[in-house]
């Protein structure tokens, strides 16, 4: 019997992230904060960094060949982000778990937009107009089922 599957290239990428060790990065907001947290346990504190480069965070992590089950391992990994307009970069954190979860932290830029209300001025002709999009409906007779 021949079974198709249909490939699906976000299923691999993320079987392939499974399997390299960096299975997450998950990203939050909250009204003073923003946070990035990555899954970098096959790395040493050492072989990470986290830079600013113009306005996106970039998370970088690389070790040279070792030896792994009796062959090599090289890793290199890259992670850019985006960094949104109102996120204070010069203020940014970042902290390496004991279970390898790399946590990156920056405040955000208080608001300082000035609501202004707006008057609406109301000609004095102006009377409120029935709507005609309402559709009313009726309940459905008994005698229908």
């Amino acid at each position: 019997m021949l079974v198709l599957k249909v490939f699906n290239r976000h299923e691999r990428e993320s079987n392939i992230a499974e399997a390299s060790g960096s299975n997450f990065t998950k990203m939050q907001s909250d009204k003073s904060q923003f946070n990035f947290e990555l899954n970098v346990s096959q790395f040493h504190p050492q072989e990470l960094s986290v830079n600013v480069v113009g306005n996106a965070l970039v998370i970088e992590g690389h070790h040279t060949e070792r030896e792994d089950n009796g062959g090599t391992v090289e890793r290199h990994f890259v992670r850019k982000f985006q960094l949104p307009k109102n996120a204070k970069a010069e203020e940014l954190t970042s902290k390496l778990s004991d279970s390898g979860v790399l946590s990156v932290s920056m405040p955000k830029v208080e608001s300082n937009e000035n609501v202004r209300n707006i008057p609406i001025e109301v000609d004095p002709k102006w009377k409120m107009q029935p709507c005609r999009d309402v559709v009313l409906h009726r309940p459905i007779p008994l005698w229908w089922w």
